[in-house]
């Protein structure tokens, strides 16, 4: 199990971190193809840097195993804010599955596998998760 989950955290570290740069860089070399998409769902040039920003440091962070379930859940509430975003410009359901809504479903995943996060009660002082 611990195989699938390190191949799955950095195929999502590869994507998220290749995306963020194609968000922040490509455009100073005159390649607008995110530019141009963003702005078709009303992102302008500065909304797109930003996203690409978060898009590059959670892919880092998820490289990183303390920060892993920080980037994760970062990640996560960027991509809700994405199918927020084709939702509403009525984009095709493919678009919406295939992109964003994968995403979320793999980094869900790989909270799960990785288990960040642990909860104590207060009373015992026991780990619960």
């Amino acid at each position: 199990m611990n195989i699938i989950k390190n191949i799955l955290v950095y195929l999502l570290a590869i994507q998220f971190v290749g995306i963020g740069f194609m968000k922040v860089v490509m455009p100073f070399f005159g390649v607008n193809m995110f530019l141009e998409s963003m702005a078709a769902i009303n992102y302008d040039h500065t909304w797109t840097i930003i996203i690409g920003l978060i898009d590059l440091i959670g892919g880092i962070a998820l490289i990183i195993p303390k920060l892993r379930g920080y980037g994760a859940l970062g990640l996560i509430f960027l991509m809700h804010g994405a199918i927020g975003s084709h939702v509403t410009n009525n984009d095709s359901f493919m678009t919406i599955a295939g992109g964003a809504g994968l995403s979320v479903v793999l980094l869900v995943i790989v909270l799960l596998l990785d288990k960040p996060f642990s909860v104590t009660n207060n009373k015992t002082g026991k780990k619960i998760v």
